[in-house]
């Protein structure tokens, strides 16, 4: 092999590390309610996760293995708060960014699934105000959050 081929191998396969793909997002009425009754919940001033160790429940469209190491994230923006699909759908894409830059981060937690959504106040101040949202500042606070999750676990 040439020494540009392996170099492109290389960049292939890192940028492949970060990529969110259909079978690492939780699907399912029953997957979302089954991982919120069993999980621990950890709170920042923007952002709550829930982290279950169950497995996901398994329906027609998702295939899981119990061997395999994916964890499971499913992104929740609230319709009580956020009335309109156009603004959920933004802090869903902006949440699914968070994670995505950062997926290697919450792998300490050994976990099978993970739940990310937002704070009911950081919510409600979004719908009054309707601003768009520091990228920066919330990706700072998801980064604080997970450092005391894993101090957390490891006491």
């Amino acid at each position: 092999m040439h020494q540009k081929e392996i170099l492109t191998i290389v960049l292939k396969t890192a940028c492949l590390d970060n990529r969110l793909s259909k079978s690492e997002i939780l699907r399912g009425y029953r997957s979302f309610s089954s991982a919120l009754s069993d999980s621990r919940v950890y709170k920042s001033d923007f952002f709550k996760i829930y982290i279950s160790d169950h497995k996901p429940t398994v329906t027609r469209s998702t295939k899981f293995s119990p061997l395999s190491n994916i964890v499971k994230v499913g992104f929740i923006v609230s319709k009580k708060l956020i009335r309109t699909s156009v603004n959920r759908n933004y802090l869903k894409r902006v949440i699914k960014e968070i994670y995505r830059t950062n997926k290697s981060a919450i792998s300490f937690t050994g976990s099978k699934i993970v739940l990310i959504s937002f704070n009911e106040s950081f919510l409600y101040q979004f719908s009054k105000f309707r601003q768009k949202v520091n990228f920066q500042l919330l990706n700072s606070d998801y980064l604080n959050l997970l450092n005391r999750m894993r101090e957390s676990t490891t006491t």
